[in-house]
């Protein structure tokens, strides 16, 4: 099937950054569209947060949901963001209590000029703004039960979660 991608983001680049990230797949040939019947070598950005959402929602905080976040494996990690990400989700040790997470790849700290000038140049606040109210138009016309907020993108139409944890039962 496909390759699903989980990213984290700075705050207030969501937008931005899931536009030039669809952007650099499509370029590739290997972003899954909407609808799209063969997936496969296919990858599907399916779950983008921002670092100001690394706790994982209340009413989610549940079985599956703890396997999922175990399974996740970094390809890489700036400012230690996996790590952050795991300590912020602690919880998910009361349902798998042997979990061991890897580690990940750190990039270099410091930001390349180049990241400093593009920051400056296109991810500030009226860029992204722009960029949430035009995805975000589009995302609600072919939205079922996605999520999607200013600093969550989650798009997972046909959501598994209730049926497990209703088999798991």
């Amino acid at each position: 099937d496909d390759i699903d991608f989980f990213i984290i983001v700075k705050k207030n680049t969501l937008f931005i950054s899931r536009f030039l990230i669809l952007l650099f797949l499509e370029g590739l040939g290997v972003r899954r569209s909407h609808n799209q019947k063969n997936t496969a070598n296919t990858i599907c950005v399916n779950l983008l947060i921002d670092e100001t959402s690394l706790l994982w929602r209340k009413d989610h905080r549940d079985f599956y949901t703890a396997r999922e976040i175990a399974q996740v494996r970094p390809l890489f990690a700036r400012m230690d963001m996996y790590q952050q990400f795991v300590k912020a989700n602690t919880w998910i040790e009361q349902f798998v209590p042997n979990v061991r997470f890897t580690d990940s790849y750190k990039v270099k700290e410091q930001e390349s000029m180049l990241a400093k000038v593009f920051e400056k140049l296109f991810v500030h606040a009226l860029s992204e703004y722009f960029f949430r109210i035009l995805q975000m138009s589009f995302i609600k016309r072919h939205q079922t039960k996605e999520t999607a907020t200013k600093h969550i993108l989650a798009f997972h139409p046909n959501d598994y979660r209730v049926k497990s944890l209703q088999q798991l039962r």
